[in-house]
């Protein structure tokens, strides 16, 4: 059951913006100019079945301007129909892939998702590749002829690659390295077994190390166990010592201290009886100073009389001179009040204007903002147009016409076009040249040959068959010789003129190119910057009308500022007023709440003299009392120091006389303690000398006691090392088995990689040229010359049979001819045929059953005339009759030959935007 394309649906494919096309059975051909878009249908075939482009990166597929593509294939294969959808999108370069089952009710069976999943899933279905559907089924441009010209060498690598004898070879090559690697591990563990009997010699050599440990071991636990008897011993005798010397130690600190406590008491008897004799001395100097205390005293208690009168006199002072400095103020703030009322005025006003304003700076803001914008609106505007101006300038002089800008691209596609069809003339002329060349060099090789024979011959003429007299002779061979020279000014005529011709050529094939790169470079890159500037056009515009309104917004603006900061200018300088104004408020509202009204201030005022007056009266009693005078508060505070040191050194000397007889007391408790310390002192001593303690046999001992501890450490650390060595003894011979075993195990392992090595060699011979290579090719050779000869013969072009040889060389029979012909020899149109039956044969061997269809991408590419025209007639004439082989043929091409042999006919052409148009002619019958 054979694989047929039904349909395709393509969105922002390339320069296809939504094209639908139904795939027929028959030859159908997609006819259009280069660039139209043509062979993006066959990519997004390609695309649809494998996901990869054969010219393209995936994200270079997506049309310009869009932000995703997606293709969707519905083919026939095996009996069943299958619906393909794939998409990429830009955003976060995401590509999405579904394969659907059709079933018999129209409704489909979803039965792969995720790209590489649907894509093994069509490999498994179509039972190719990509790689195989590229070379075998999707015939690229100038590769139809090109696998029969080219020479041997590349027929056998091209051959080679689709049977799959190169990767067969690679295979051979590479297993080659893997054998190295496992001879190489071979080698490797056949070195490591060597050490076998190194390691058992070192595993004798560990155990009788690790026996002369334990002999060792067992010797010092005998010697410890007898140091760690005498060592119990000592620490008994250590002991007992320890006891004596902490009842000695107790017995002597005691002593210490009670000596101690005696020498702190009779420090303490001195410092009484020196402080007795000082008290003595404080009552005789009390009785001399005791007058003037008195003195003191009384004074003391009239000084508070002075200190208030000198307070009054002051606070009344205080009062009179706030009530003058009120009525100053008062007159002062009746002068200030009208420049204040003029500043809240004024103030109010300012506090209306920045209102005002703020809702006019919204405007203002934003017409800075708008002007911003417009600048940069421009700035990119003229850098477009001036790339695009340029462009233009560059399109003026090769075309030498004033061009606009939306006329760019139609002319450069009608002056492309036109060079096209100049070429296409140039090309037929040419060939129209070397056909008469060739004419005219056959008629000049045949009259050389004839006046060659006619020099020879003697008797009878070569051309009419008559006898031959000498000057009929001579004017025979003159004549021919005349036609020769004529023959020959024609063809050196024709060779001018081809020269000639072929300069025009190469001229307009550098127009063509040049104007191809104009027209690439106007699509990709001036086309979407005309899109821009009208975009950017179309924005200032819209920008204008609010750029007026906000004018107008900002004048108010501007005058409502200027307002304002004259109304602030004003501000300032009614300021000082304003802050002398409130300096005075605040020193009344000062002054008010310290005295409260005017009326108030004058009433304390009067109380405070009559309170002045009392005062004078009681001090002038006190001074008679006392006998003194003083005339202000300071003069007794004065004589009060001066009496005051007397009555501190009295105060002084009253505690010292107060504490007397607790001093005598004190001295009596002192004697009495004295005497029970030397009692307490002799009896310690007696208890210290029956305790008899020795400090040296006390050292002696615990001497003994540390070298007997020290020697156990040293057995101990010895014991202790020679456990842990007997430990890592065991540990190594343990090791050493293991590693033994490991060798062995080796060993082993080694006989059964020596047979593995052997297994892969001969594997590796089954891959080489004379193995399988060999069998696929003659395999190959053989069913592709059959076909290719069985399809030659549906052709009906005299060529009976086409043969390969093992290196893919072709030998061509003919049913005229019993030796092969070659290649080089044969008529352009059998060049043709043979390609094509060989790729349909090349086909059906690759592909089988499951792919009967074949798809031609430009296959008029490098072809003459002729070779069009035979490629034309071979397909139209005999696809009727290999159709039974080849249901479908799909062609890509801009020659409109070819649309004679088309079965169904799509015209592909591109339009102002740049998007390709495809639209389906009424089918013809062939």
């Amino acid at each position: 059951m054979e694989m047929i394309l039904e349909r395709i649906v393509i969105r922002n494919f390339m320069s296809h913006k939504r094209t639908e096309i139904n795939f027929n059975m028959g030859v159908t051909a997609f006819i259009g100019p280069n660039g139209a878009g043509k062979s993006s249908i066959l990519d997004a075939i390609y695309y649809a079945l494998y996901g990869k482009s054969a010219r393209e990166t995936i994200p270079n597929l997506i049309k310009k301007g869009k932000r995703y593509c997606q293709v969707e294939l519905t083919f026939r294969c095996g009996g069943k129909r299958y619906h393909v959808i794939r998409s990429h999108s830009l955003l976060g370069s995401k590509t999405t892939a579904n394969l659907f089952e059709i079933l018999e009710n129209g409704k489909r069976k979803l039965i792969a998702r995720e790209p590489t999943t649907v894509t093994k899933e069509i490999e498994s279905i179509i039972g190719l590749n990509h790689k195989v559907f590229l070379q075998v089924i999707y015939v690229r441009q100038g590769e139809l002829e090109r696998i029969i010209l080219e020479p041997r060498a590349k027929r056998k690598e091209f051959m080679s690659k689709i049977l799959g004898i190169e990767d067969l070879q690679k295979a051979y090559e590479n297993m080659r390295d893997i054998i190295n690697d496992f001879e190489r591990e071979l080698e490797r563990i056949k070195g490591e077994i060597k050490q076998k009997e190194e390691r058992k010699e070192e595993l004798k050599k560990v155990k009788k190390e690790l026996k002369n440990v334990e002999k060792r071991r067992q010797t010092l636990l005998e010697e410890l166990s007898k140091i760690k008897t005498s060592l119990t011993e000592v620490k008994t005798q250590l002991a007992n010592l320890e006891k004596q010397k902490i009842r000695f130690e107790h017995f002597k600190a005691k002593l210490e201290k009670c000596e101690s406590d005696l020498t702190a008491l009779e420090n303490k008897l001195d410092t009484l009886r020196k402080e007795l004799v000082k008290c003595e001395d404080a009552r005789k100097r009390m009785k001399e100073i005791e007058d003037k205390v008195k003195l003191h005293d009384k004074l003391a208690e009239a000084a508070s009389k002075y200190y208030e009168r000198d307070a009054v006199k002051s606070e009344l002072l205080d009062l009179e001179n706030d009530y003058k400095r009120y009525t100053l103020l008062k007159d002062t703030l009746a002068q200030l009040e009208k420049y204040y009322n003029e500043y809240q005025t004024v103030e109010e006003n300012i506090e209306k204007i920045e209102h005002t304003l703020e809702s006019y700076a919204e405007y203002y803001h934003e017409l800075q903002n708008l002007e911003k914008e417009k600048n940069t609106i421009r700035r990119e505007l003229n850098e477009y147009l001036r790339e695009v101006n340029a462009f233009k300038k560059l399109l003026e002089e090769k075309l030498k016409v004033e061009i606009k800008h939306d006329e760019m691209g139609r002319l450069i596609g009608d002056t492309k076009a036109r060079i096209e069809e100049i070429i296409d003339g140039k090309k037929r002329e040419i060939n129209n040249l070397r056909e008469d060349l060739s004419s005219h060099i056959a008629v000049i090789d045949d009259r050389k040959k004839k006046i060659e024979e006619l020099k020879k011959v003697r008797v009878k003429c070569p051309l009419c068959g008559q006898l031959l007299t000498e000057s009929h002779r001579i004017k025979v061979i003159r004549d021919l010789m005349e036609e020769v020279r004529e023959h020959k000014l024609e063809k050196m005529k024709i060779e001018s003129l081809i020269q000639k011709l072929e300069k025009d050529l190469e001229y307009y094939e550098k127009e063509k190119t040049s104007l191809t790169e104009l027209w690439n470079s106007y699509y990709n890159e001036i086309h979407p910057k005309l899109n821009v500037i009208r975009k950017l056009r179309e924005k200032l515009q819209d920008m204008a009308e609010r750029y007026t309104f906000l004018q107008e917004m900002t004048k108010e603006y501007l005058r409502s500022k200027q307002m304002l900061d004259n109304l602030r200018k004003k501000r300032r300088e009614l300021e000082r007023y304003v802050t002398e104004y409130n300096k005075v408020c605040a020193e009344l509202e000062a002054l008010e709440g310290k005295h409260g009204p005017p009326d108030n201030l004058r009433l304390n005022i009067e109380l405070k003299k009559a309170k002045l007056r009392t005062l004078e009266d009681e001090i002038a009693e006190i001074e008679s009392n006392l006998g003194v005078h003083f005339e202000h508060g300071e003069e007794v505070r004065l004589k009060l120091n001066e009496l005051s040191m007397f009555k501190s050194e009295y105060e002084e000397l009253k505690s010292d006389f107060e504490r007397l007889r607790v001093i005598e007391g004190q001295l009596q408790n002192l004697v009495e303690q004295r005497e029970k310390l030397k009692l307490e002192i002799q009896r310690l001593r007696d208890f210290m000398k029956k305790i008899q303690y020795n400090p040296k046999e006390h050292e002696s001992v615990r001497e003994k006691h540390d070298k007997l501890h020290a020697l156990v450490g040293q057995y101990e650390g010895e014991l202790k090392s020679l456990r842990e060595q007997a430990i890592k003894l065991k540990q190594q011979i343990s090791n050493l088995r293991e590693k033994l075993k490991k060798l062995e195990a080796k060993e082993k392992y080694a006989r059964r990689l020596d047979k593995f090595i052997k297994l892969l060699e001969r594997l590796r011979s089954l891959y080489g040229k004379d193995g399988l290579q060999k069998v696929i090719r003659e395999k190959a050779v053989k069913s592709i010359a059959t076909l290719t000869s069985r399809y030659l013969e549906k052709f009906g072009l005299g060529i009976s049979n086409v043969g390969f040889d093992e290196n893919f060389d072709i030998k061509v029979y003919s049913s005229f001819y019993s030796e092969a012909i070659p290649v080089k020899n044969l008529s352009g149109g059998e060049i043709i045929a043979i390609a094509l039956a060989f790729r349909f044969a090349l086909a059906k061997v690759i592909a089988g059953d499951r792919v009967e269809m074949l798809i031609l991408d430009e296959p008029t590419t490098f072809l003459d005339e002729t070779r069009r025209r035979d490629l034309v007639n071979i397909i139209r004439d005999v696809f009727m009759t290999v159709e039974r082989m080849l249901p479908q043929l799909i062609i890509v091409t801009h020659n409109r030959e070819l649309e004679e042999a088309a079965t169904t006919v799509y015209f592909v052409n591109k339009d102002a935007t740049g998007t390709s148009r495809v639209t389906l002619q009424e089918e013809a019958k062939i």
